[in-house]
């Protein structure tokens, strides 16, 4: 005997896999951009006092100072980091600055 899935159970399983499959497609450019297979995009949006940054910097990984001169292996680790800011309605008030995402790039062993 064969049952049929009424429109809830349906609507359900879809939502499911949807969301199963964002979850999947993060994860797997998550990776690729920790192992360096894809590059994330710098831009900067400004939409009134709002601003929305993302970019990549360098990391130094020990201090100048010491034994990186000496070490040519030793690179500094890359980070992409999303930034929101919000200039201040004020002249002389604080700019609030919100960092929404920081993820490091080129993950060594």
């Amino acid at each position: 005997m064969m049952t049929t899935l009424d429109h809830r159970s349906t609507v359900g399983i879809v939502a499911l896999i949807a969301i199963l499959s964002m979850v999947l497609a993060c994860s797997a450019g998550s990776v690729a951009l920790r192992r360096g297979n894809l590059r994330p995009p710098s831009f900067a949006v400004h939409l009134g006092p709002v601003h929305l940054v993302g970019r990549t910097s360098a990391v130094p990984l020990c201090s100048y100072v010491t034994s990186c001169l000496l070490d040519p292996s030793a690179r500094d680790s890359e980070i992409y980091t999303i930034w929101l800011l919000e200039r201040p309605a004020r002249p002389g008030d604080a700019t609030t600055i919100l960092r929404i995402l920081s993820l490091p790039l080129n993950d060594r062993p």
